[in-house]
């Protein structure tokens, strides 16, 4: 009796190390759009992607990308907006269909290193059983996990060659072109956090430049972008941010300016409004829009997630003057829709242990591509380490913190190639791991 007890203990905790070591991934992205037809309109999938693994890769998409994709100026290019929804996804080739186009494809396939780095990516465009064009085409170079080489071909644009400067604690300090001309350039405050970004066009004058201004939390306030047309430097756009009290962020307002008498004058505001369920996860986002009397209702998204807490569908629907409602828009394009997520389970080679206490750990944007922004409050005043992993569980970064009992951290990505990692906040009576993405 002794022998089955022990047995049967020996199975739980095998079963447990099991649940703990099961993954899903993303295996199929389904979109549907609110379209006329002869009976009226109705919903009619126009678009969809399967997805191929292998070596233990996988990914997901998480609310805080689909809210970041799915924004209305996106809206407008729907096989633009599918295609960077594809293109978040650390798989080894996707394949895409439009059932409205028989026989149309859209192939993409991706190569990766010994380190688990993307080295090349290749997307072609074709009918089924016909030929197909090569739509893009990209080769990337590292150093360990450091992004140093990148060359780019796409189907309508000449070829980008771009090599990569680190400083010495390893952010982006410049892009480079394959002349040696400087492209952009990073610049950091006393805190090491990003404060600029300058874009340079040719002959190393200045084109772009995002600012980016903290509150007293060392979160990001506003981003203030400015183009350089005439010689000087011209208000373009500023993104202004609230957070709630687990740093999340709530709303993000957004105004542009145009200059039409020589002086920048803001022309259009836009509000997105973002609101959290119980597990911290994103419930809905509201845009609206400013028509010189008040804020309108434009479009509401709606998030739903499975029993594995994944997205599960993203309901889009528009306001109609009076209610929110399934429109038909022939004007901006901006139809109503639909997205479906289908998950498949894996079994990574390496995970990392689950939570010794529940910790909340916020992270800003995800996905990332520069900076990921992290936030949590800790039960006591205590030393922290943050860690990041790729799925299987090999260290990337690691930084060791002095005693706080808040965690605010913003964290260098650059250098990573796209696709899904792991972020682990170790302190020395709790163990947090989230998994966020790199979107380049």
């Amino acid at each position: 009796m002794r022998y089955v007890t022990l047995l049967i203990t020996l199975l739980a905790i095998s079963v447990a190390h099991l649940c703990d070591a099961q993954h899903y991934r993303l295996k199929k992205l389904e979109m549907f759009e609110y379209l006329s037809n002869t009976t009226g309109a109705d919903f009619e999938k126009i678009d969809s992607a399967i997805y191929y693994y292998s070596n233990g890769r996988g990914g997901f998409y998480t609310s805080m990308a689909l809210n970041q994709s799915l924004r209305p100026y996106t809206q407008i290019r729907k096989h633009q907006l599918f295609y960077e929804l594809v293109n978040y996804m650390q798989y080894d080739s996707v394949i895409r269909y439009k059932p409205r186009q028989p026989g149309y494809i859209h192939a993409t396939y991706q190569q990766f290193d010994i380190l688990n780095n993307i080295i090349y990516r290749i997307s072609k465009v074709g009918v089924l059983g016909g030929k197909s064009v090569t739509w893009d085409s990209a080769v990337y170079n590292y150093n360990g996990s450091l992004l140093m080489h990148s060359l780019i071909k796409e189907l309508t644009n000449p070829v980008t060659y771009n090599y990569y400067k680190y400083n010495f604690l390893k952010l982006p300090d410049t892009v480079f072109h394959d002349n040696g001309d400087p492209y952009i350039i990073y610049t950091y405050n006393s805190k090491n956090l990003l404060e600029q970004v300058l874009v340079l066009g040719k002959g190393k004058t200045n084109s772009e430049r995002k600012t980016y201004y903290y509150n007293s939390t060392n979160m990001i306030d506003s981003i203030l972008a400015e183009h350089h047309p005439w010689g000087v430097w011209e208000k373009r756009s500023v993104n202004a941010y609230t957070y709630n009290t687990a740093g999340q962020p709530i709303t993000e307002t957004v105004y542009y300016y145009t200059k039409p008498a020589g002086i920048p004058i803001r022309h259009t505001s836009q509000l997105f409004t973002t609101y959290y369920g119980k597990l911290g996860r994103v419930d809905s986002m509201y845009f609206q829009m400013y028509s010189g009397t008040g804020w309108g209702n434009v479009m509401r998204y709606r998030y739903y997630y499975n029993l594995i807490k994944y997205p599960d569908s993203l309901i889009l629907d528009q306001w109609d003057g009076t209610k929110w409602a399934n429109v038909h828009d022939t004007i901006s394009y901006t139809n109503c829709n639909k997205l479906y997520f289908t998950y498949e389970q894996y079994f990574p080679t390496s995970v990392a242990a689950k939570s010794k206490l529940e910790v909340q750990v916020t992270m800003y944007p995800n996905p990332a591509t520069d900076f990921l922004f992290v936030r949590a409050d800790l039960k006591n005043r205590q030393p922290y380490t943050i860690r990041v992993t790729d799925m299987n569980g090999r260290l990337l970064k690691a930084w060791d913190e002095p005693a706080n009992t808040t965690v605010q951290k913003q964290l260098p990505v650059a250098e990573l190639p796209p696709g899904a990692y792991l972020l682990h906040l170790h302190t020395e009576d709790a163990e947090a791991t989230e998994t966020f993405m790199i979107s380049k």
